[in-house]
This record gives C-alpha cells, sequence and structure tokens, in this order.
C-alpha cells in the first residue's frame, strides 16, 4: 500500500521537459527578465528627463521588479502550454486553511534549520559574513507610497513568481523523473544562485543564497505535502513580511 501511494503522489507531477532543459528554462528565463526589465526602466527613466529622486528611484525601482515578474509568469506560461500544461499542473491551485497552519509550522522548522546551518557554516567557514545586508533597491525609503510598493515589490509579488517558478515549474518537472530529494536539492540550489546577487558590484552574498537554499528546501517540502503552492507561498510571504516589517516599519 505505501509503494501504491508513493506511485500516485510521484504521478501527480507531470512530465514537463527533459532535466536539462527545465534548469536552462528557468535560469534563462530569471536573467532574461532582468535584462529586459532594466531596458524598461532606462527607457523611463530617459521619458522622464533623466532627473533622479528618491520617489522616482523607488517607482523606478517597483516598475524593475513588476516588469520582470510579469516576464517571468509570462514566460512560465509560454513553456507550460508547449508542452499541453497550465498553472494548474505545476501546483497552482486554490489554497485551503490548512495551508495557513501548515506555514506557520514549516516557519518555525525553517528559522531551526537556519540558525543551525549557519552555526555549521561559520564554523566550517569562520570568515562567512553573516551581517551582510541584501541590496533591495528600496532601503531609503519614506512615506507611505514609497511603503506600498515597496511592500507590494518585496512581500506580495516574491512568493507568488518565484513560487510559480521554482517550486512550481523547475520542481515539478524535476519531480516527474526523480526522487524527492536530488529534485529538492536542484532546485534549492538554482534558488539560492539567484539570491547571491550576481552584478551588484558587491561581494557575493553566501549568507543570503544559505538562508533561501535552507528555505527552499522547506517549501518543497510544503509542495511535496500539500500538492500545491499555496502553502510554500503563504511561507515564502510570511518570511518576506517579517523581514519587511523589521526592515520598513519597526527599525526606521
Amino acid at each position: 500500500m505505501q509503494a501504491t501511494n508513493n506511485d500516485a503522489k510521484l504521478h501527480q507531477y507531470k512530465l514537463l521537459n527533459n532535466p536539462i532543459l527545465l534548469i536552462f528554462n528557468t535560469i534563462a528565463l530569471f536573467f532574461v527578465s532582468q535584462f529586459v526589465a532594466s531596458f524598461v526602466v532606462i527607457f523611463v527613466q530617459k521619458f522622464s528627463g533623466g532627473e533622479t529622486s528618491q520617489s522616482l528611484n523607488t517607482s523606478l525601482q517597483f516598475i524593475y521588479v513588476v516588469t520582470a515578474d510579469l516576464l517571468i509568469l509570462f514566460g512560465v506560461r509560454m513553456f507550460l502550454r508547449k508542452k499541453g500544461q497550465t498553472l494548474k499542473s505545476v501546483g497552482m491551485s486554490k489554497p485551503q486553511m490548512s495551508d495557513v497552519g501548515k506555514a506557520l509550522l514549516a516557519y518555525a522548522g525553517y528559522l531551526v534549520i537556519f540558525m543551525l546551518t549557519t552555526i555549521i557554516a561559520k564554523k566550517i567557514s569562520p570568515s562567512l559574513n553573516v551581517d551582510q545586508q541584501q541590496q533591495l533597491g528600496f532601503e531609503a525609503n519614506k512615506g507611505l507610497v514609497n511603503l506600498v510598493l515597496a511592500g507590494i515589490s518585496l512581500v506580495i509579488l516574491p512568493p507568488i513568481v518565484e513560487e510559480t517558478l521554482c517550486r512550481g515549474y523547475l520542481y515539478t518537472g524535476l519531480r516527474s523523473r526523480y526522487k524527492i530529494i536530488p529534485s529538492a536539492i536542484i532546485t534549492s540550489i538554482v534558488f539560492a544562485s539567484a539570491h547571491l546577487q550576481f552584478g551588484s558590484n558587491a561581494p557575493l552574498l553566501w549568507i543570503a543564497a544559505i538562508d533561501t537554499f535552507v528555505l527552499s528546501l522547506v517549501l518543497v517540502y510544503l509542495r511535496e505535502k500539500t500538492g500545491r503552492l499555496a502553502a510554500s507561498m503563504i511561507l515564502h510571504g510570511i518570511k518576506n513580511m517579517i523581514a519587511f516589517s523589521l526592515l520598513f516599519i519597526f527599525m526606521k
């Protein structure tokens, strides 16, 4: 009976692509979306006369995030259509009340695992900078409008878009070929690598990569446990909301 249940659970994941193409599509979509979004921002900035101000910088950052995220969602949908699949095939479905409770419990588990992992990483590499700050593009915001734009960009959009791309498209495709552990590890490596902040003219953000790798493993667990993306989106949103509140509201 256990083997039958496991087989049934494995078959809920639709065959999307070969693994190499899945990983390539995911990484390419991430970088292409950022590249195009950068050009959109440059165009808008020139159209506005090239002037800079705190309010304009926040608006430009918001435009950048929204453009990149919309391109990612469009790209995922396009890839799925080519395989005769829909967003529902990668776990996009109506959330249930139980998803909230599971996400809260998973958040507690994530905190414990992350703290233990950080301690171990610091022992292995004493030079690891655990206080290194992520460049968000919204560090100097003041005013309600700026706060709302930052909140949408950092709290609402990332859980939807990143879960659809990583725990949805990438993990679902890998899971149709492999078992949980290799699928989870590959997905988490790709997800963590995206948070190293390549090209930011700053040292690679290793502590953020460790953080997001651990988070991704927990998010994958929720995706696997529930068969949906809703719980992982909620957990992702909880984490981002807490970080956002500490940075933009309580520590002003």
